[in-house]
């Protein structure tokens, strides 16, 4: 399949009997911003499901953790709901939807983000291993090259 064919899958949010959201799941620049902006949050987070702080693959309970994004980083979790519904500046509409419509929402939004990768902390340990893997590499070769 071409890449121009891809078409990211997408959820429907109903409330009330109407959709009131299609998100689909975030792609590396929505996850940049996220770690741009909200990075003190994330840690904190991780570092609530990992003690370790260092990313490694475990299980996790991702309705706490989703739980534990609205409590502790709402401004966090109202920015993936809008990158996530393609309105990134819609943040302020994002953070007064009700904390458990905010919650479903947030569910979708991991499912359709991280299904493929096995969970957050899964490619959060992707992301860090890749990083050191490059940091190696980079350091090798200044070391050959001087």
């Amino acid at each position: 399949m071409p890449l121009s064919d891809f078409v990211p899958d997408t959820k429907d949010v109903v409330y009330r009997g109407k959709t009131l959201v299609t998100v689909r799941g975030l792609h590396l620049g929505d996850v940049g911003v996220l770690m741009r902006r909200h990075i003190d949050d994330l840690r904190t987070l991780y570092r609530m499901f990992d003690p370790s702080g260092k990313l490694l693959p475990s299980e996790v309970d991702i309705d706490g953790l989703l739980f534990s994004l609205i409590t502790y980083a709402p401004e966090t979790a109202a920015k993936m709901i809008a990158l996530a519904s393609d309105e990134p500046e819609n943040t302020e509409q994002a953070k007064r939807l009700p904390a458990p419509l905010q919650l479903q929402i947030l569910i979708e939004i991991v499912k359709l983000t991280f299904e493929d990768t096995g969970g957050p902390l899964e490619f959060g340990a992707m992301l860090r291993q890749t990083f050191l893997s490059q940091l190696a590499a980079l350091t090798s070769n200044s070391r050959t090259i001087q």
